[in-house]
């Protein structure tokens, strides 16, 4: 007999779908170049996995008495079907997950819809970059919100939307270096194209606007000396940035990726960065060698899910500049200068100089191939990874095995 009037979606009133997902089948899951997969857990959740291997949690439900009313029944029925996204795995696990999925659930069934409820149009900026932020789903989210809240809020918080004129973004990031006013003005572009294609503002002043900045190339990477006394020098400054530089030169991070890393990311010998958190939009899977895994151990377990953190894990670590400058003193005056990027850089130069192929090279530092090799060649030589790593960890820390 038909449930006509149940909420549910698989099941009866009350009844239980029995769970398909495990850890290992989530951690494994991969789909097939240019398709999606779908993998359902039951109660209405589900893990899609992009062809670019991010996966994505997912839950659908109906809304208790959302729907026509029905004169059979006597009430309303369940409204029509709907899909709210969770998060990404791993920041967001399996047991997680189901959590999730049953709160939203329980919602749905008790009449109520879980999404949350649209606000008022927003006037000034600072409504409209806190309107932005919540609705839009962009890679690295946090990264563009911060330098909106950084950059553009403290100036123009206060501001009406309508009274914003075209030059004054060229005035507000012609302070900023070359890098970060393209940055700025590429999310401020991207915030009020959103805001116009809802009605949010007329039209965007900013659009089309141009920067004309000649964005030199970095060049610098530290000799396998100064790479040596780098990591030697950043162990003497301790927790967190001594041990956030000794990492990066460990494994060839982002700054960011590896400042912002959480706990749950790391399983195993294998750090796992997921692609919300990453520029390319990829998950990428870091291997830790013996000397990186050591430095973890030693590491403080706080209370909240941060690796590298001042606030008891609540908040990843801030205050950059003051760190690096730090750590630049303790270099002394004679250390040739250098940028923290340039770790990256490094890490990459000394494994072409250690014979490592240019592929495996690329992959270590989480490159996407480009041309016919990235879209057909989708081995992710893993285990070459961790041997170059390894190698590299050990001739950085000038230790033989």
């Amino acid at each position: 007999m038909e449930n006509r009037g149940s909420p549910l979606l698989a099941a009866p009133e009350g009844a239980l779908t029995l769970t398909q997902l495990s850890d290992v089948k989530v951690r494994n899951a991969r789909a097939k170049p240019g398709e999606r997969v779908e993998l359902p857990d039951g109660n209405g959740l589900s893990l899609r996995i992009s062809p670019d291997g991010r996966k994505a949690w997912s839950v659908s439900y109906r809304v208790a008495g959302n729907g026509p009313y029905d004169a059979e029944l006597g009430r309303n029925r369940a409204g029509p079907k709907r899909r709210m996204n969770l998060g990404y795995w791993p920041d967001l696990t399996l047991a997680q997950a189901r959590a999730a999925a049953s709160a939203v659930r329980a919602q749905s069934l008790g009449g109520k819809d879980p999404r949350p409820v649209a606000t008022a149009h927003p006037t000034t900026v600072a409504d409209l970059i806190g309107t932005y932020c919540s609705n839009v789903k962009v890679k690295l989210l946090s990264e563009k919100q911060r330098l909106l809240e950084r950059y553009v809020q403290p100036a123009w918080g206060s501001r009406e939307l309508q009274t914003l004129s075209r030059g004054e973004l060229a005035q507000l990031i012609q302070p900023l270096t070359p890098s970060r006013q393209f940055e700025v003005r590429k999310h401020v572009v991207a915030m009020f194209n959103w805001a116009a294609d809802r009605g949010l503002v007329g039209s965007n002043p900013f659009a089309g606007m141009r920067l004309k900045i000649e964005m030199k190339p970095r060049e610098r990477a530290l000799t396998l000396r100064e790479a040596r006394i780098a990591f030697k020098t950043a162990g003497g400054m301790g927790y967190p940035f001594g041990t956030l530089y000794q990492l990066l030169l460990l494994t060839g991070c982002r700054l960011r990726e590896l400042a912002e890393a959480k706990w749950g990311w790391i399983e195993g010998d294998e750090l796992t960065v997921p692609g919300r958190s990453r520029k390319t939009g990829r998950p990428h899977v870091v291997p830790l060698s013996r000397q990186a895994q050591a430095i973890l151990e030693t590491m403080p377990r706080q209370q909240g899910p941060f690796l590298f953190s001042t606030t008891d894990g609540g908040r990843p670590v801030s205050g950059f500049s003051k760190a690096k400058h730090r750590l630049d003193a303790l270099l002394g005056p004679e250390f040739p200068s250098f940028v923290i990027h340039d770790f990256r850089r490094t890490v990459r130069t000394q494994l072409s100089r250690a014979g490592v192929d240019a592929i495996t090279a690329e992959l270590i530092l989480g490159h996407q191939l480009s041309g016919i090799m990235g879209v057909y060649d989708r081995y992710e030589r893993l285990e070459e990874r961790r041997l170059a790593l390894q190698a590299w960890a050990d001739e950085l820390t000038q230790r033989n095995h």
